[in-house]
């Protein structure tokens, strides 16, 4: 940024002197009729000009340091610290005097410098210069890159981005100037028989282009360093808001505080959650990494399961997250039909689990897993099955888990050390016979083992009626269940992939996830580049297809560790008060507005955004001080010319509507001029951002915005106020009285 204030001011330098060259031209011309040699000439012309940039400078610093306390007060950081840091230090003041020395020598060139000519073939030094920075440009954009690789590679290549405005600024402002005359002429046949002062207007400037030229260069940097700068706002604005909402893509994100080990769900129900909220919605959501063996490199993998209805209400989606819309996402992974753990239904008043049972064989331990109301899960020993003995196994139902199901049976071996020495480290066989389990409360109900299946070869099950045979062959290396047969049993759940984990599914589109011992059988759906919360590598599926595929082998396992909320607008901040109190004190809460806050009120992002839009405004500022000059230049430079009009029988109105012509030509010509320059140079706007941000990849990546509303606001602005300028500085031309020698000729 002040790369490119520095490079409009000396651009303004050059359109200032260049409005005084008459007046230096004629005071050489007297001091050369009194004798004045050639170097005092010079030497005169440089000291002027070291005087005009040095006191510039100075006034320029002494303004400069106001804004910068001023910006470092509303960043919130301390004055003093900044300015000694800065524009105070020692390195703050060596730029300070190389600005002046720089200044010096470009006003001095602009008023030594020739009538700038144009049209013709020729190549001028300055037209070598342009395409010199052109070559400059092309190189760097095909060739540069802004990764941080890249960047430790070639530190070159981001010195050379961060030159690239004012190079691009200044190829446009020479381009401009050599398609200025070719454009004039043109103008001047499409007008002719339009009206005499518009073709008198276009006239004029095609036969002596060179201020104008200078004039229309200006404006063509200045317009288009604006649009860069607000385009450069603008992006770091949207970026502040897409990071805000990858983090947190719904109002307000609940996670396991990891002093206490809370889970969200142990802290209060999932229905306490949602009455929190005021009437929006509560997600459980669940989060595991894993890895996937066929990946190159690193294998890690982020598992996120939600369910569909909130992918399709996410915050903050952009397009590049994927080719597919967030509703067609979720539509895609929504299994469209009930898919929680399926068990044996537990009456409220159940008391007690009993299971007639009867063994041949090694005597083994049965464990019942229950289902809880709430989510989680809870064992029930039911004891140790001894051989040829009929017993009933029992085991008390807590109070948390009546009104749940029981999920599944455990068969446990004895432990090494209780096993006889001859037979230790052997499998446990043998038949175990059970009747129907039994649910024991107010009254006692009765259940089978009807469609229920073994999770590994170790039990073979055989319902015969109400009894069941388990043939058993147990080790301590495998977990043997039985279990009621689930939704997910015998086919891949749905899942959305990154391209990387896409190119390496497998057979029908299967893509196997290890997670903590077991393996997620996935089928590919959908792709998508990037998902919110995640970093890296991301597995998208419903929530409920993920529980149940992992929690039907291995109860308990998988368990939600987030809970994401939504509140209906406009209440999110009562939602943020309710979970401040019990119990929801006891779990962490990030909210999508309290991320974004703390991006905006970093003191580097803030300071940022308002040096931006300050150049933005000085850019504008500037770009209407030079047609200002423009349109003064023009009733001082050619007044002879329009003095000849006036002779000739034109009327002050018609040269003042000349003048105002010229403007605005002059006005319309920097202004597309400006729009194309701002258009290149926002090309390069993402790459800036992110070299400027420590080459560090933001999440999501940076997108290139530009606020139309301000920019056509402002191209309102640049026009209303460019037409009351020249408008002002015409308003008394040619009302004066007429001189007494220009009268004889007005009557002749």
């Amino acid at each position: 940024v002040g790369g490119q204030a520095a490079a409009l001011l000396l651009a303004f330098a050059v359109l200032a002197a260049a409005t005084l060259r008459r007046d230096v031209a004629a005071a050489r011309r007297r001091l050369t009729w009194f004798g004045a040699r050639r170097a005092q000439l010079e030497l005169l012309t440089g000291a002027e000009a070291g005087a005009m940039a040095l006191v510039g400078v100075l006034a320029g610093w002494a303004v400069g340091i106001g804004i910068a306390a001023l910006v470092a007060r509303r960043a919130g950081s301390p004055v003093g610290d900044v300015l000694s840091h800065s524009v105070l230090s020692s390195g703050g003041l060596v730029v300070a005097l190389g600005l002046a020395a720089a200044a010096a020598l470009v006003v001095f060139a602009a008023v030594r410098a020739g009538p700038v000519r144009l049209g013709g073939l020729s190549l001028a030094p300055v037209d070598m210069a342009a395409l010199g920075a052109l070559a400059v440009v092309l190189t760097v954009v095909l060739r540069g890159s802004t990764d941080a690789d890249a960047l430790a590679r070639d530190g070159g290549t981001g010195t050379a981005l961060l030159l690239l405005p004012g190079l691009v600024a200044f190829v446009a402002a020479v381009a401009c100037g050599r398609a200025l005359v070719p454009l004039l002429r043109g103008l001047e046949r499409a007008v002719r028989g339009r009206g005499v002062p518009l073709r008198l207007a276009s006239l004029s400037l095609a036969r002596n282009p060179g201020y104008a030229a200078v004039t229309i260069a200006f404006l063509t940097v200045s317009l288009g360093l604006a649009l860069f700068a607000e385009s450069y706002r603008s992006t770091l604005d949207r970026g502040q808001r897409d990071q805000a909402a990858y983090a947190v893509p719904v109002d307000v994100i609940v996670r396991e505080d990891l002093r206490e080990l809370v889970r969200p769900l142990d802290a209060a129900p999932l229905v306490d959650f949602e009455e929190a909220t005021g009437g929006g919605s509560a997600a459980a959501v669940l989060r595991l990494s894993g890895n996937v063996a066929r990946l190159e490199g690193s294998r890690s993998v982020t598992v996120l399961g939600l369910p569909a209805e909130t992918l399709a209400s996410l915050e903050g989606w952009r397009g590049d997250h994927s080719t597919r819309s967030r509703a067609e996402l979720a539509r895609l992974i929504d299994p469209g039909r009930e898919v929680g753990l399926r068990g044996v239904e537990l009456p409220g008043d159940t008391r007690e689990l009993r299971l007639p049972v009867q063994l041949r064989g090694t005597p083994i331990g049965v464990t019942a897993t229950l289902a809880t109301p709430a989510g989680t899960y809870v064992r029930v020993d039911l004891g140790v099955a001894a051989e040829g003995e009929r017993r009933t196994l029992r085991g008390p139902v807590p109070s948390e888990a009546r009104g749940g199901s029981l999920v599944g049976l455990a068969f446990r071996p004895p432990r090494r050390i209780e096993e006889p020495g001859a037979t230790a480290g052997r499998a446990a066989r043998g038949v175990l016979t059970t009747g129907r389990l039994q649910l024991v409360g107010a009254r006692t109900v009765t259940a089978s083992f009807d469609d229920w299946i073994a999770t590994n070869p170790s039990v073979a099950a055989v319902v015969a009626g109400e009894r069941t045979e388990f043939h058993f062959a147990l080790t301590n290396l495998v977990r043997s269940r039985y279990r009621p047969r689930q939704a997910t049993d015998g086919e891949p759940i749905p899942i959305l992939v990154t391209p990387r984990l896409a190119g390496v599914v497998g057979a029908r589109s299967v893509l196997p996830v290890e997670l903590a011992g077991q393996t997620l059988f996935g089928r590919v759906v959908g792709l998508v580049r990037r998902f919110p919360t995640v970093d890296g590598e991301a597995v998208i599926a419903d929530a409920g297809l993920v529980a149940t595929a992992l929690n039907a082998n291995e109860p308990g396992s998988t368990l939600p560790g987030e809970v994401w909320l939504d509140a209906p607008e406009g209440r999110e901040a009562e939602l943020a008060a309710a979970l401040t109190r019990s119990p929801f004190d006891r779990v962490t809460v990030t909210s999508r507005a309290e991320v974004e806050s703390s991006l905006r009120s970093d003191p580097l992002a803030r300071a940022a955004l308002l040096t931006l839009a300050t150049a933005a405004l000085v850019g504008l500022g500037l770009a209407l001080v030079g047609l200002l000059l423009g349109a003064v230049s023009d009733l001082r430079d050619d007044r002879g010319e329009l003095f000849d009009l006036e002779a000739q029988g034109s009327s002050p109105a018609a040269l003042r509507r000349q003048v105002r012509l010229r403007a605005a030509i002059v006005a319309s010509v920097g202004l597309v001029g400006g729009i194309a320059t701002g258009a290149v140079l926002c090309l390069l706007v993402v790459d800036l951002v992110r070299l400027t941000a420590n080459a560090a990849e933001p999440q999501p990546p940076l997108l290139l915005s530009l606020s139309w509303p301000v920019a056509l606001a402002a191209v309102a602005v640049y026009g209303l106020a460019a037409a009351a300028l020249v408008g002002l500085a015409t308003a008394r031309a040619f009302r004066a009285p007429v001189p007494a020698a220009r009268a004889s000729e007005l009557a002749a």
